[in-house]
């Protein structure tokens, strides 16, 4: 990672110390260089890991750090710790009023996430997500919701957000949505199909908190950072999140299933591009990404820096629902359609089911804002 300058090197690597435990050799940096490390992240909502990072590097000789600024850094890992706290009492409180009417809630998102972690709650966690797999038993939830929350909101009509005792939350009927129908449809097949089969996972051991089996959740994962990709909304935090379950529950995959349903969804030149980014970004070895295999490198310096900067007139324009396709916003539909389209286009080669239909689905919802 030469090209990168010396604040985002010692940065990657005190995230990577921290949330792997790896032996990182930080360079030496003056005190203005360790504020731009700890502004980066906070920007990549990482602030307790990378202070995780630093605990782990101490006692390098050039772990210089300003001790007013090592003491932010603290005051902000407290802070992520206590809101963890509280929003994961929270969750399991929702959760068991969900499981007791009989809906079948299934975790899913950034709190399942956070358990791969060696400090899960070092994580921040954003939004609760609860998949709920059968028409019926998602009926019985948002009717349960739509008399116990607040601020209900039906964005689509295969998702319900809300807000429940300061928790918000998000009800998919989908397991994930594509653009492409098609692709959606066997997608819904494939999951329901597994569900019924397979045995089922638990968050943390509780009966009563029911989340994806290992291949279904590192499957949706690697989904969902394809649509991002294409998007252009894939943030660092993701790959971490992804190579966190890898080091933690990776051999609990079967690995063989999972290249059937990647190849099913004609994922089998995207997957690699992820693979890549886990590569050069958090300095995996090839050989621990049993999900795919690197046959040849591509240039993702582009992508990199958006990941690493996101662009701030990009996100101004551009807003994102959960299934990363764009709604654009009415002021420069123009100018994120081409934008979209170029993105699009880059990665026709990778994922052309899914960018073709993420192209077109943007662009009529661009038209669509333009009408109203």
């Amino acid at each position: 990672m030469s090209e990168l300058n010396i604040t985002t090197r010692n940065y990657l690597r005190l995230l990577r110390a921290g949330a792997f435990q790896e032996q990182e050799g930080i360079e030496p940096m003056s005190a203005w260089k360790w504020g731009q490390v700890y502004d980066m992240s906070l920007l990549h909502h990482t602030t307790a890991l990378a202070y995780d990072g630093i605990l782990h590097c101490d006692d390098q000789f050039f772990m210089h750090i300003p001790d007013k600024l090592r003491a932010q850094w603290l005051q902000q890992t407290k802070t992520t710790e206590e809101e963890h706290r509280q929003t994961r009492e929270q969750a399991m409180q929702l959760l068991r009023q969900l499981h007791q009417s009989q809906s079948r809630p299934i975790l899913t998102g950034s709190l399942v996430y956070s358990s791969y972690y060696a400090r899960p709650n070092h994580r921040p966690v954003d939004n609760i997500s609860i998949f709920f797999p059968y028409p019926t038993q998602a009926q019985k939830a948002d009717t349960w919701a739509e008399s116990a929350a607040t601020d209900v909101n039906y964005t689509d009509r295969h998702t319900m957000k809300y807000s429940w005792h300061g928790l918000h939350v998000t009800h998919h009927h989908r397991f994930m949505r594509l653009s492409n129908k098609l692709l959606s449809h066997s997608l819904q097949n494939l999951v329901e199909q597994e569900l019924r089969e397979s045995r089922t996972a638990y968050y943390d051991d509780d009966p009563d908190i029911e989340t994806l089996n290992p291949t279904l959740t590192l499957f949706q994962i690697l989904l969902r950072l394809s649509c991002d990709l294409i998007a252009g909304t894939i943030q660092l935090i993701d790959l971490v999140d992804t190579g966190s379950f890898l080091r933690s529950i990776g051999d609990r995959v079967d690995y063989i299933k999972l290249q059937a349903w990647i190849e099913k969804l004609k994922m089998q030149r995207m997957v690699p591009i992820i693979a890549q980014l886990l590569v050069e970004l958090l300095a995996f070895a090839e050989d621990e990404l049993p999900f795919t295999t690197i046959q040849k490198r591509v240039d993702l310096s582009d992508i990199v820096s958006e990941i690493l900067v996101p662009s701030t007139n990009r996100s101004k324009r551009m807003m994102v629902t959960q299934s990363g396709h764009g709604i654009f916003l009415h002021t420069s539909n123009t100018s994120a359609f081409v934008w979209h389209a170029r993105r699009s286009a880059k990665f026709m080669r990778y994922y052309p089911s899914e960018s073709i239909t993420s192209l077109f689905s943007s662009f009529a919802r661009s038209l669509t804002n333009i009408e109203e």
